[in-house]
């Protein structure tokens, strides 16, 4: 080979070694896109997971308001059978008397 050819072959091969790092540019900058939108994903789901974690307290909060309820509610509705028997009773009462009575 030739000096001639040797400076055109270095020049050749300078040429694809720039193209080839303008490629590399054009990766890494892709791949710097792809780091921001997974950040930016991260970030979403960090969110999502801060409302959850908020909706699973409010849920066990309403859970806990609602078994109270259950319970002042049973106790009532207790005081209210005790006052139909008793209701019943006097009710039956008075009808025996009256049937006796005839």
């Amino acid at each position: 080979m030739t000096n001639d050819e040797y400076g055109q072959l270095i020049r050749f091969l300078g040429q694809k070694f720039g193209e080839v790092d303008a490629h590399f540019a054009q990766v890494d900058a892709h791949f710097a896109q792809v780091d921001a939108h997974f950040a930016r994903v991260d970030a979403h789901f960090a969110q999502v997971d801060a409302q959850l974690q908020q909706i699973r307290r409010e849920i066990g909060d309403n859970r806990a308001e609602f078994d109270a309820f259950r319970v002042e509610v049973r106790g009532e509705f207790t005081e209210v059978r005790d006052l139909i028997r008793l209701s019943h009773a006097g009710l039956d009462r008075r009808v025996r008397r009256l049937e006796e009575g005839r």
